[in-house]
């Protein structure tokens, strides 16, 4: 079993990581599990370049059009640590789907939330960390 520091500083950008955006059941299903961790590594590069290959401009950089939805923390955000519910300002209520702890002190702090390149949601808090979510209302 592979295990992997989830912890980054606010001032990093964490790179793309399979083990990330896929649930636990989807990467066992794709079978990414029988993958070296320089194979997972590699592979998740060529996803992020594909990724980014796909803007016709060249222009990688983060725009309000690439996302599903923008909204607000609805209070006090305190991060995140396994089955975290997130209530938006909004009213739309979402909850981590990925494994996972952060933490991070604020009042209503922006969310964006984007399907993924496998179609599952992510959710970004103030630009500074993303974790996959599921909308429940």
């Amino acid at each position: 079993m592979l295990v992997f520091n989830t912890q980054i500083h606010a001032s990093e950008e964490a790179p793309f990581s399979l083990e990330e955006e896929l649930s636990d059941e989807k990467f066992e299903a794709l079978g990414l599990r029988k993958l070296s961790v320089n194979e997972l590594s590699e592979l998740s590069k060529w996803i992020e370049n594909y990724k980014t290959s796909q803007h016709s401009d060249g222009n990688t950089s983060d725009s309000e059009d690439d996302y599903f939805l923008v909204s607000e923390i609805d209070g006090i955000f305190e991060g995140w640590s396994g089955s975290t519910i997130f209530r938006l300002k909004n009213g739309q209520i979402w909850q981590q789907r990925l494994s996972g702890k952060w933490k991070y002190y604020k009042q209503s702090p922006s969310v964006k939330i984007k399907k993924n390149f496998f179609g599952y949601f992510v959710m970004r808090v103030d630009n500074q960390k993303s974790i996959g979510v599921k909308r429940i209302k």
